[in-house]
């Protein structure tokens, strides 16, 4: 009973600190918010019930968005999301700002590869070493992906606002 209290006060204070880390990061690579509300609610379901211990608070982060890119990638590559209609636009996340809700959805609109490091970069405000470790790529490879990111975004952005 007592290691039950422990797990759910530990994982109470994760999604606390980490909600908006691993849903940001669910929205950004699933198009959809039930999809992303899946994903967060699985996340945390496994960091209950695995009862890992973690060396520090970076250490619990890191775990935290390699999970939900995996399940991200789980769910993308499902047979089930591939065959399904997409729903309405009743569905959408929306940010407290227009002009942040347009940038968002731009983000999202990039591939994977792309969205993940701006979103880490530029919403959460990830260091591009700690980038690199979370997507197990080279710290030289998240640079070019933002770089490519940007470009893109800018070009996007660019003639929503010159039309």
């Amino acid at each position: 009973m007592q290691t039950i209290n422990l797990q759910a006060a530990k994982t109470e204070m994760a999604i606390e600190k980490y909600t908006q880390l691993v849903y940001g990061i669910a929205l950004t690579e699933l198009k959809s918010k039930s999809d992303a509300d899946d994903v967060f609610q699985e996340v945390f379901l496994l960091h209950y019930n695995k009862e890992l211990e973690f060396e520090s608070d970076e250490h619990e982060k890191s775990w935290l968005i390699r999970t939900a890119i995996n399940f991200c990638k789980k769910y993308n590559y499902s047979t089930w999301s591939k065959k399904r209609a997409p729903l309405d636009e009743a569905n959408v996340f929306t940010l407290s700002d227009e002009e942040e809700n347009r940038v968002f959805e731009e983000v999202r609109a990039l591939k994977p590869k792309y969205s993940l490091p701006i979103y880490l970069k530029y919403f959460e405000n990830m260091p591009t070493e700690k980038i690199a470790y979370v997507m197990n790529i080279s710290p030289a490879a998240v640079r070019k992906r933002l770089s490519r990111a940007r470009d893109m975004l800018k070009e996007r952005l660019e003639c929503d606002y010159f039309e």
